[in-house]
C-alpha cells in the first residue's frame, strides 16, 4: 500500500460519510469537513503525496464551486463546494476536476431520468455527494 493509496482511502471514507449525510438531510456539517480537511492537509504535507501547487489547485476548484454556490443559491449548495475543497487537498487538482465532471454528468443523468419518470419536479433538490462518491469509485476503477 503506497502513500497515495492511504490518501485515496481517507478520501473515500470522507465521501462516504458526506454522501450518507447529504442524502438524508440535504446538508453537510462543518465538523466533518473541518476534521477531514485538517487531516487531508496534514497527511498530504507530511507524506508528500503531491506538490503543494496541485493541492492548492484542487482546493481552488472547491473554492470556485463555493463561489458558484453563492452566486446561485438554489443550484448548488455551499457544503458541496467545501466537500470539493477537502477532496482537492487529498487528491489534487487534476483528479478533483475529473471527479467534479463525472459527478455532474452522473447527477444530470439521474435528474433527467427522475423528471422524465415523474419522480422529481424541476424544483426538487438532489444530493450531490453520492454522485461525487460514485465518481471517485469510477476513477479508482479506471486506474
Amino acid at each position: 500500500m503506497t502513500k497515495y493509496d492511504v490518501s485515496e482511502i481517507l478520501c473515500l471514507i470522507f465521501l462516504y460519510l458526506c454522501s450518507r449525510e447529504d442524502y438524508r438531510y440535504k446538508a453537510l456539517t462543518v465538523h466533518k469537513i473541518g476534521i477531514f480537511g485538517c487531516a487531508g492537509l496534514v497527511y498530504t504535507l507530511a507524506a508528500d503525496t503531491m506538490s503543494v501547487q496541485s493541492m492548492m489547485a484542487g482546493a481552488g476548484l472547491g473554492g470556485m464551486v463555493i463561489l458558484v454556490s453563492r452566486c446561485s443559491p438554489d443550484w448548488l449548495g455551499e457544503g458541496d463546494g467545501w466537500m470539493f475543497v477537502v477532496t482537492g487537498l487529498f487528491l489534487g487538482g487534476r483528479q478533483n476536476l475529473a471527479i467534479l465532471c463525472i459527478a455532474m454528468f452522473l447527477s444530470g443523468i439521474y435528474c433527467l431520468l427522475g423528471v422524465l419518470l415523474k419522480k422529481y419536479q424541476k424544483t426538487d433538490h438532489v444530493a450531490l455527494a453520492p454522485f461525487v462518491l460514485a465518481a471517485e469509485v469510477v476513477l479508482l476503477y479506471l486506474k
